[in-house]
């Protein structure tokens, strides 16, 4: 998973998802006819017929996901994490459908202190008892806990660590207070996160540390974000952010160094930081990369696989949407363009080629591997008439795809199949997680249903477009999806999937 929006906070959260057993059907045994599996199609059948009217044996899981408060003057401050299960009741009480607030019982007020406002000195100004106010993310066990302990400003955000019992209460780890962190991630043993080393007029340089979650003790300096020795940053060219992903097993990290003009991906692996690709597309002169600009940045849509071995980029070039396929261990890589506007600018042309072909799409986010590395998923999306909500899906593409060079309608799946309307069943899409059997997807998106998960909201319900939800849906190439939860004054923003509670 990539960069998550917990309330002011970005995160990075990465972890092992559950092993398949042979039993298990993984996506790419899903493959349906070509005609089945369109992006775009307006004609969806019967336009009443709800979501999730197929009976689908959910598998079971947990959802943690973060509300944030969305109503003006009323609770915009507010935030907190809760948890559900797959079939929309609370974990720790199944006889009760609605999701448990976790941290109202779980977190100690007097464990940390949230710091809302300092002095011009650097005092602390105003404080508050320790919460998820101000952002919390977990890990993929359920194990660990990170709790935003002041708002963020010029150099970052402050987090603490904390960590989960039996009974889902909070134990606060004492000397793990960190603070100007741009972007953390948990993967395998560890908490990896960055920090602001230092900036000055062109940008910052981001120093990454591991933190070992099994031996409680000062984090390791890793490696550079960008490293000394880029031409870029020795140039005062780069606009890197410090942002970064790391394998679910902890074992590879990598990173986008920017430029307005081009890109270098970097890779960590067997403790060694390595160049891995570099792309000026506008040529060079006298040795220096020219252009007038691209979209390039270190929040482009990066994945590694869970053992690190495939990186998975897409870039906007000038004329296409990439997607770069990576071996971390040998540095080669496939490439495959997945919407191409030949002689035309890709931001202003590629609408065109949708209103043509609506299962095509011009943007990406969030991707991220099956567990064996065998397919990628993504987040597809459009926006090409700001009076409507954006066309979005979940798509599923086998890797060896990328082997034949060509992205048509057949080379993946659609597991969400949202309709192209303006209505209340385009359930437009932010965010998603496998589940730890793989066998669905847990997803953010604008709710359909109100609490009782029956009564289709209304049309004019601000809801419909402004707020987001919690739904699962099968790998079944979108034959099944059902909303979990709806608050009409809450969003939200942010999940991932973690085995059942036992």
């Amino acid at each position: 998973m990539r960069f998550l929006v917990v309330l002011f906070v970005g995160f990075t959260m990465v972890g092992a998802c559950g092993n398949e057993t042979d039993q298990k059907l993984s996506v790419s045994d899903l493959w349906v006819p070509p005609e089945d599996v369109s992006i775009g199609n307006k004609d969806t059948g019967n336009p009443d017929k709800d979501i999730d009217s197929t009976e689908w044996e959910v598998p079971d899981f947990v959802i943690p996901f973060v509300y944030k408060g969305m109503v003006p003057n009323d609770n915009l401050d507010k935030s907190d994490l809760y948890i559900v299960d797959s079939k929309g009741r609370n974990p720790m009480a199944p006889q009760v459908h609605k999701p448990l607030a976790l941290t109202t019982f779980s977190i100690d007020p007097d464990a940390c202190q949230l710091v809302l406002a300092r002095k011009p000195d650097g005092t602390p100004l105003t404080k508050a008892p320790c919460s998820c106010n101000l952002g919390c993310v977990v890990d993929q066990t359920l194990t660990w806990i990170l709790v935003t302990v002041e708002k963020p400003g010029q150099t970052g955000f402050a987090f603490q660590i904390g960590k989960f019992n039996a009974d889902l209460e909070v134990a606060m780890v004492k000397g793990t207070y960190f603070k100007n962190i741009v972007d953390t991630a948990f993967a395998g043993d560890f908490l990896y996160f960055s920090q602001v080393k230092y900036c000055d007029d062109p940008g910052c340089q981001f120093i990454v540390y591991r933190y070992d979650l099994t031996y409680i003790d000062q984090p390791d300096s890793l490696f550079l974000i960008p490293p000394d020795d880029d031409p870029d940053y020795q140039d005062g060219q780069h606009i890197t952010d410090g942002h970064f992903v790391a394998s679910a097993d902890g074992s590879t990290l990598a990173f986008n160094s920017p430029t307005i003009r081009s890109f270098r991906i970097y890779v960590w692996r067997n403790g060694v930081l390595e160049e891995l690709d570099y792309e000026c597309p506008g040529g060079f002169q006298d040795d220096h990369c020219t252009g007038t600009g691209s979209n390039f940045s270190d929040l482009d849509p990066l994945a590694l696989s869970g053992d690190g071995k495939k990186l998975a980029y897409f870039a906007k070039l000038k004329d296409k949407l990439q997607l770069r396929m990576y071996d971390t261990d040998f540095g080669n890589h496939d490439k495959l363009v997945l919407m191409g506007t030949p002689g035309k600018d890709y931001a202003s042309d590629s609408c065109a080629q949708i209103s043509m072909s609506d299962w095509k799409f011009n943007d990406v986010d969030q991707p991220q591997f099956t567990n064996d590395g065998h397919n990628l998923l993504f987040i597809a999306s459009s926006n090409c008439d700001p009076k409507t909500k954006p066309f979005t899906d979940v798509l599923a593409m086998p890797t060896s795809k990328m082997k034949f060079g060509v992205f048509e309608q057949s080379t993946f799946t659609n597991l969400t199949r949202n309709q192209r309307t303006d209505g209340v069943l385009n359930t437009a899409i932010d965010h998603f997680h496998l589940s730890p059997d793989e066998q669905a997807i847990a997803f953010l998106a604008t709710p359909v249903y109100g609490a009782d998960m029956e009564t289709r909201l209304s049309e004019r319900s601000a809801n419909v477009k402004q707020s987001s939800e919690v739904f699962v849906a099968s790998v079944l190439a979108g034959k099944h999806k059902k909303q979990l939860t709806y608050n009409p004054k809450f969003k939200a923003i942010w999940l991932t999937a973690v085995p059942p509670i036992q």
